[in-house]
């Protein structure tokens, strides 16, 4: 936001305008009237903001729905007690196309689409095979946990510092 204060000299009254933004050199210009340092700092703020908007526009067109996921399995899931629940999940995730979407493509649809994937539970060798199994009260029990990783999922809110991206 601009602050604009009043600089009186001997000769004359100005007003001075200056905006500064994180990580940007500060911007300030000086003025005869107040309404003009205001509209001054209105157009100057819009366009400094609206380059901001398409550097934020190229980096969410840069990510990935897969790179975001991937950092939060890298930096969040450091507890061991959620780490090996929320790991085996991410995975399953990172398997579905939707990963491959750019943060800039992908819409809630993309995601709601996602979930309605019917939880299922797949037995793998160590040689990573399928191995089929009977439908059991243990496999049930299992779609029951699945279910509850998925509601902490969407209950999750995920959000995008572009300065930290």
């Amino acid at each position: 936001m601009a602050s604009i204060r009043k600089r009186i000299s001997k000769t004359e009254h100005k007003w001075q305008v200056q905006i500064r933004r994180h990580g940007r050199k500060a911007v300030s210009r000086s003025v005869l009237r107040k309404s003009d340092a205001e509209a001054w700092a209105r157009r100057t703020e819009i366009a400094l903001d609206s380059r901001d908007l398409g550097r934020i526009k190229e980096h969410l067109k840069a990510v990935t729905f897969g790179d975001l996921l991937q950092r939060y399995k890298r930096e969040v899931t450091i507890n061991e007690q959620t780490q090996k629940g929320e790991r085996v999940l991410i995975e399953a995730l990172l398997r579905r196309p939707v990963c491959q979407l750019t943060l800039w493509a992908l819409t809630s649809q993309h995601l709601v689409q996602t979930h309605d994937f019917p939880e299922r539970v797949i037995l793998r060798d160590k040689g990573k095979r399928d191995i089929d199994y009977p439908e059991t009260s243990e496999t049930r029990a299992m779609r029951g946990h699945l279910r509850r990783y998925n509601e902490v999922l969407d209950a999750a809110e995920i959000t995008i510092d572009p300065a930290h991206a």
